[in-house]
């Protein structure tokens, strides 16, 4: 079944900057600026009272790929797979196992983890760059989870 609209569209555009993005030159002037970091910060959201199961409901796409700010840690892995998100937005992990769970952020150069994010609780961080991650759970390297963070525009009213 092939997608159409504007989400497939917009899908499609984000992956094409990722894609132009990774074959851009990494030649840098002696006067550009130092390169911007990445600051993962951010206290885990603890589940509301009486709360055992955080309902995943993924929108702006499907399990395999999405565009939008929320991703969840399930059992088998993370739902979306593969987010794509905006800059300096807030990107939200809520874990909807049963059991604690951190994540660990692989390619960004220097070692990155969230906090442990309880059962039914929730993580949230801010890039502030474009950037291409690939992350995991602390003690499971597999399933990995794929995060684009891209300069999105809103889509207009009415489409």
């Amino acid at each position: 079944m092939r997608r159409s609209g504007p989400v497939a569209t917009l899908l499609a555009i984000s992956v094409a900057l990722g894609l132009l993005s990774s074959c851009t030159s990494s030649h840098k002037p002696s006067d550009a600026p130092s390169t911007p970091r990445l600051q993962v910060v951010g206290t885990p959201t603890p589940p509301s009272p009486g709360q055992t199961k955080v309902k995943v409901v993924v929108t702006g796409g499907n399990a395999q790929y999405a565009l939008g700010h929320t991703a969840y840690i399930t059992d088998s892995g993370f739902a979306p797979v593969h987010l794509v998100a905006g800059v300096n937005k807030a990107v939200v992990f809520w874990n909807a196992t049963a059991e604690s769970q951190q994540i660990r952020f692989l390619n960004y150069g220097v070692p990155i983890a969230s906090p442990v994010i309880p059962p039914g609780g929730s993580w949230a961080f801010k890039p502030n760059l474009t950037l291409s991650l690939i992350y995991v759970l602390v003690g499971r390297p597999s399933p990995k989870g794929y995060l684009q963070i891209a300069p999105i525009q809103p889509l207009p009213t009415g489409t």
